[in-house]
C-alpha cells in the first residue's frame, strides 16, 4: 500500500522525484466520531532532499475492531494475522522508517510506502470497511 499525497501528480514524482528515507515523528491515534469501529492515525514524517529537511504529513482511517478479529482468526475472508492493533499502532510509531519518493522542489509531493508488515495487514479490504 502506498499513500500519494497528490494522485494527479503520481507519474510526475515517479518521474521526477527521489527516492529517500522518511522517519515518523509523530504518531496520534484517535477513535472515530463517526464509526466507533475505526482509528484516525494522524502521521508526521521528515526526510532530507538535498541538505534540506522537508516535513509532511498525511492521515488515514482503519478498522481496528475488524484488524482485532482478523488477528484473533475470526474475521470472514482473511486469514489469521500476526499482527494485533497494538502492533499496528507500533508499526507507525515516531522512530519507525519507510520509503518515500519526493519532488525536490515546492511543495515537495510525494508517494509513501507502508512497510510489508503493515501491508500484510492493509492488503485486506475487510480491515478498511
Amino acid at each position: 500500500m502506498i499513500y500519494i499525497s497528490n494522485a494527479e501528480l503520481e507519474n510526475k514524482i515517479l518521474a521526477e522525484g527521489q527516492k529517500v528515507k522518511a522517519t515518523i515523528t509523530f504518531c496520534q491515534c484517535s477513535d472515530d466520531p463517526k464509526d466507533g469501529e475505526h482509528t484516525i492515525f494522524n502521521i508526521d514524517f521528515e526526510y532530507t532532499i538535498d541538505g534540506k529537511r522537508i516535513t509532511n504529513s498525511f492521515d488515514f482511517s482503519i478498522n481496528t475492531v475488524h484488524l482485532a478479529y482478523a488477528h484473533g482468526g475470526g474475521l470472514l475472508g482473511v486469514p489469521k494475522l500476526d499482527i494485533s492493533p497494538g502492533d499496528f499502532k507500533k508499526l507507525l510509531s515516531p522512530g519507525e522508517v519507510f520509503d518515500v519518493i519526493s519532488l525536490p522542489t515546492p511543495p515537495h509531493e510525494y508517494i509513501f510506502y507502508f512497510s510489508e508488515k503493515l501491508n500484510e495487514v492493509m492488503k485486506y479490504r475487510e480491515v478498511w470497511m
